[in-house]
C-alpha cells in the first residue's frame, strides 16, 4: 500500500492543503522526469505531485540549470515553463534539438493568457509533446506525463 497525496489546487489559493490517503498501486512508473521551473512554490508543488505518483524527478530553477542537467540525468520527460530568467522553455527546446536529443518537452506557461500572444500555441507549433496552462490541477500534470509516456509502452 502507497500512501498518496491528495491536494486542494484551487484557483483562488496559492498554498497547496492535502491529506494522505492510502491507495493501492501496483504499477508505479518509473520514468524520469527533468522539471524546469523558476516560481520555486510552483517547482515545490509539481515535484511532489510527480515524486508521490512515483516518478524520479530532478530539478532545475531556470533553462541554463537545466540544460546542464540534460546528459548527466538522461530524463525521460522535460517538463518546463516558458518565462524564466537565465534562459526560457523555448531555449531548453531549441537546446535540446541542438544535441539532437529526441526527448519529449511538456511546456507549461501561465503567461499571454487573457492577450493576443499565445504563448502556449507557439510551443505546441514548436514541437512540444504537450501544452499545460497554469494554474493546473493535479491530475492534469499526471495527465500530460501519462500522455508522453503512452507511446513508450506501446
Amino acid at each position: 500500500m502507497i500512501l498518496k497525496f491528495v491536494q486542494d489546487h484551487s484557483p483562488t489559493s496559492s498554498h497547496c492543503r492535502g491529506t494522505a490517503v492510502p491507495t493501492e498501486t501496483q504499477n508505479i512508473p518509473a520514468a524520469s522526469i527533468l522539471l524546469v521551473e523558476d516560481n520555486e512554490p510552483i517547482r515545490v508543488m509539481a515535484v511532489r505531485i510527480l515524486e508521490e505518483a512515483g516518478y524520479r524527478v530532478r530539478q532545475a530553477a531556470n533553462a541554463r540549470e537545466g540544460a546542464s542537467m540534460i546528459d548527466v540525468e538522461d530524463p525521460d520527460i522535460v517538463i518546463t515553463d516558458i518565462f524564466m530568467p537565465e534562459g526560457d522553455g523555448f531555449e531548453m527546446m531549441r537546446e535540446l534539438r541542438r544535441r539532437d536529443r529526441q526527448i519529449p518537452v511538456i511546456v507549461m506557461s501561465g503567461g499571454g493568457q487573457g492577450t493576443d500572444l499565445n504563448f502556449l500555441g507557439l510551443a505546441d507549433r514548436l514541437g512540444a509533446a504537450v501544452v499545460l496552462a497554469k494554474p493546473f490541477r493535479r491530475q492534469q500534470l499526471l495527465d500530460a506525463v501519462e500522455q508522453v509516456l503512452a507511446p513508450r509502452s506501446d
